[in-house]
């Protein structure tokens, strides 16, 4: 013992493997455990990963953790991330295994394991970390026995159980397909010592099998893609069955496959990565020289780790679909959200284009109408400075009262379109307005030849209606009608009928003039919109009745074909929703 050791300094001390014989005495340092030549502790065995394992005591107390090795740590036969070290713990790393003890306690350590333990590798004792006899890996549907492998001692085979169990578990945790396959690939590697690894899965669309990883040992060296016999692998995917062959070149069962010789393969393996029942492709192993062909036990693990992982990989193939279906959706809902903010944008322009529009229609026509009223004031008004019979003067003035009268009116329109007044709703009889209604259009139709027709119903009940502003619906409608009728050939006929259906009241103003054109049916009722020779209307009427009508929780609707008149329909509700708690009775019949 070293006069700066202590007898209670804790140490590790190398029981089997490549490591046996060798001693790490621990320290407050960390001690680095691996294969690459900068560790602290550098062991020539294939399984270590390069940087391993971290062992670090402070206190009294040493802590192991594994560095997410490819292989695993173990500790007395238990897979371990990290873990503190008791006296006499066994440690498996790779092919190694280590036994944690006190320097002072050396000597009796290593003279209780020899000669069994620590010059033997192979031994049926039960008292090897690697003979546990029970150990069950549980890999997609099937189940590996480790009892019957383990009873032979070999802590390679046990080790590659180890192995498995590590592998099934990071694959559940792998949803990255690139990463799982990567993991598989790299675990045949470790584990087969095989020259060549490919595996291959068949694509959706096309159906073919193409290599999706494709791995060499090191030292070999790559001149072109790897060349897979097509023989084995299509008698593994039609048989559904893993194959092994020790010796491809005189296997009967490959007489004919010319990609064998080709190759040069010697011994090789397939296994079909089966999800549910379905192959969804295949493992490929090889080697291209007879030193240490594959045998039953390699085939047994390359198959319990390929039905492993073909679930998983089918999994994180779908995963893959749906992750890509998802990001096509969000992309195209992004797009259509981009239309979406593209159409309002459009939409709002076309609207602010169409008022600009109606602003220039109502522009020109009230410019028209107030030309040829100022006009006709000038007229007036210089005539009226000319002498002239009294008879005539008093004509002038009454012109000039009928032309301001036409100022007021245009105003007045402009105002209450604007303004919209408040409804001011009360018990009304429809057939009293309609009736005065078509009093102050008798003497314009009249003069235009019109006929008016009543058909007013009997026992209508009084409905909550603004008489004022339903007065003015009625006249305007019943205007509208008789100037239509001015050019009309054939008869001239105005009808005017009210009744009531259930809880409204409802009146028709019909014409037999020439209807209204179809494009122009959507249009009635815009602002500013009319059928009317230029400056004979501002296009206002129609939109004011329908929002009157509409303001007493009623509608208008109209019926029109070209040469066959016009007819309007006002249906209102006897309580509309403005009269509401106004406290008065809308049941109440007309006198």
């Amino acid at each position: 013992m070293h006069k700066s050791q202590r007898p209670d300094q804790p140490v590790l001390y190398g029981i089997a493997g490549p490591a046996r014989g060798r001693k790490v005495v621990l320290g407050p340092e960390a001690i680095t455990v691996g294969r690459h030549d900068d560790m602290a502790v550098c062991v020539a065995d294939p399984k270590l990963s390069a940087h391993h394992a971290d062992i670090v005591c402070t206190d009294g107390a040493c802590v192991l953790r594994d560095c997410m090795s490819t292989n695993g740590t173990f500790v007395n036969g238990e897979l371990v991330a990290e873990v503190r070290l008791a006296p006499n713990d066994r440690v498996q790393m790779g092919h190694s295994e280590f036994v944690f003890t006190r320097l002072g306690e050396l000597d009796e350590v290593a003279a209780m394991l020899a000669p069994s333990e620590t010059a033997e590798l192979v031994s049926d004792s039960d008292t090897s970390v690697l003979s546990t006899p029970k150990v069950q890996v549980s890999v997609a549907t099937q189940s590996v026995q480790v009892q019957k492998v383990c009873a032979m001692g070999e802590v390679p085979v046990a080790h590659k159980l180890c192995s498995l169990y590590e592998v099934g578990r990071r694959i559940n945790v792998l949803s990255g397909l690139d990463a799982l396959l990567d993991l598989v690939v790299r675990t045949i590697l470790d584990e087969m010592d095989a020259d060549r690894t490919v595996l291959l899965l068949f694509d959706d669309e096309t159906g073919a099998l193409a290599p999706s990883v494709t791995r060499c040992r090191d030292g070999i060296t790559l001149n072109g893609p790897v060349q897979v016999s097509e023989t084995i692998v299509r008698q593994a995917v039609e048989s559904q069955q893993s194959i092994l062959t020790e010796d491809a070149a005189s296997d009967e069962r490959f007489t004919e496959g010319e990609s064998i010789s080709l190759v040069g393969i010697r011994s090789a393996m397939c296994v079909p990565l089966l999800a549910n029942t379905k192959v969804i492709g295949v493992a490929y192993v090889d080697k291209l020289s007879l030193t240490a062909a594959f045998g039953a036990e390699d085939l047994e693990f390359l198959t319990v780790l390929c039905n492993s992982a073909a679930i998983s990989i089918e999994n994180a193939r779908l995963f893959s679909e749906v992750q890509a279906r998802n990001h096509e959706v969000t992309e195209a809902n992004r797009q259509l959200e981009a239309s979406y903010r593209q159409l309002e944008e459009t939409q709002q322009k076309l609207i602010q284009a169409e008022k600009l529009s109606s602003l220039g229609r109502l522009v020109a026509g009230i410019a028209h109408d107030l030309k040829n009223i100022l006009t006709s004031v000038t007229g007036y008004a210089q005539l009226l400075r000319m002498p002239a019979p009294d008879d005539k003067r008093a004509t002038y003035i009454e012109r000039l009262n009928e032309t301001t009268a036409m100022c007021t009116k245009m105003v007045r329109d402009l105002m209450g379109f604007a303004r919209q007044d408040d409804v001011t709703p009360e018990p009304t009889s429809l057939n009293t307005l309609a009736s005065e209604a078509i009093d102050m259009a008798s003497g314009p139709a009249a003069e235009a030849g019109v006929e008016i027709v009543r058909e007013l119903g009997d026992g209508l009940p009084k409905a909550q209606l603004d008489p004022l502003q339903m007065m003015r619906v009625l006249t305007n409608l019943m205007t509208n009608a008789i100037q239509a009728m001015a050019d009309v050939d054939g008869p001239r006929r105005l009808t005017v009928r009210t009744g009531h259906e259930a809880d409204e009241v409802y009146a028709t103003v019909e014409d037999t003039g020439p209807g209204i054109a179809q494009e122009a049916m959507n249009q009635i009722f815009d602002p500013f919109f009319t059928t009317k020779p230029k400056g004979t209307g501002t296009g206002l009427g129609l939109s004011l009745c329908q929002g009157i009508v509409a303001a007493h929780g009623g509608s208008i609707e109209v019926e029109s074909a070209p040469n066959r008149g016009a007819r309007f329909t006002l249906r209102l509700p006897l309580e509309g929703p403005l009269c509401q708690g106004c406290g008065l009775s809308a049941a109440a019949t007309e006198d």
